[in-house]
C-alpha cells in the first residue's frame, strides 16, 4: 500500500459531507416526510401484528386470529397499490432537493482532495481505484477460503455421510456426526465475525469509503 493512497483514503474518509445523502432520517425528517396515509397504515399493522399474536396464544383452537392477519395482508395490498400517497410530496421534495445538492458538494470535495494529491485525470483514479479494489479483495479471499474450508471439511462432507447413514438405517454415528456439523456452523460463524472485527480493526472500512467515492465519480466528468 502507497503513502499517497493512505494519505488520499484518511482525507476522503474523514469527510462528513457525504453524511446527508448517505445518512439516516432523524426522527423530525421521518415525521415530516412520511403522510398520514403512511402512519394509519404502520399503526394499523402493528396493532394488528400484536393482536394476531395475542389471539394466537389466548385461543389457539379457535380462528380468530386470522381476522387481524387478513387485516394485515389488505394493508400489505393497499400499501402496494397507493405506494405514492406514502410520502408527503412537498416534504419529499425538498428532502430530494437537500440531498442532490450534498452530493454535488461531496463530488466537488472529493474531486479536490485527488487533485490535490496529483489525481487529475481518469487513468490516474482508475490506478487509485484498482489499489483499493486489490486491498479489499485481499482481505475477503482470506477469510473466504478460511471458510470455505471450514465448510469443506465440517460440513459438506459430514453431511454426504450423514446422509449415507441415514439411508443406509445405521444410526450409531449420527449424534457424532450433527455434533461435527454443528462445531463447522460454529467455527464459520466465529469466522464471519473475526473478518468483520478485522474489518474494522486494520482500517478497510476506509477502502470501502474510498471505494465508494472512487466509483461515484467514475459517473462524473473527471
Amino acid at each position: 500500500m502507497t503513502y499517497k493512497y493512505k494519505s488520499i483514503r484518511r482525507e476522503i474518509c474523514n469527510l462528513n459531507v457525504d453524511e446527508k445523502f448517505k445518512g439516516y432520517r432523524t426522527m423530525k425528517e421521518i415525521t415530516n416526510v412520511f403522510s398520514w396515509f403512511h402512519w394509519l397504515m404502520l399503526i394499523t399493522l402493528i396493532l394488528s401484528s400484536v393482536a394476531s399474536l395475542v389471539l394466537l396464544i389466548a385461543m389457539p383452537d379457535k380462528v380468530w386470529y386470522s381476522v387481524p392477519i387478513g387485516v394485515i395482508l389488505v394493508i400489505i395490498i393497499l400499501s402496494e397499490i397507493f405506494s405514492d400517497r406514502l410520502y408527503n410530496p412537498i416534504e419529499r421534495k425538498k428532502e430530494i432537493k437537500k440531498q442532490d445538492e450534498s452530493y454535488r458538494t461531496y463530488i466537488e470535495t472529493v474531486k479536490k482532495i485527488l487533485e490535490q494529491n496529483g489525481i487529475d485525470n481518469r487513468d490516474k483514479l482508475l490506478l487509485i481505484k484498482e489499489e483499493c479494489e486489490k486491498n479489499l479483495s485481499q482481505h475477503n479471499n482470506t477469510y473466504n477460503n478460511i471458510i470455505g474450508k471450514i465448510y469443506n471439511v465440517l460440513i459438506g462432507v459430514p453431511i454426504g455421510a450423514l446422509i449415507a447413514l441415514i439411508i443406509y438405517g445405521d444410526n450409531a454415528a449420527v449424534e457424532s456426526i450433527v455434533a461435527l456439523i454443528l462445531f463447522g456452523i460454529m467455527l464459520i460463524l466465529v469466522a464471519a465475525a473475526l473478518k468483520k472485527l478485522m474489518f474494522y480493526a486494520n482500517g478497510y472500512f476506509k477502502d470501502k469509503c474510498l471505494l465508494e467515492a472512487l466509483k461515484e465519480l467514475e459517473y462524473s466528468d473527471f
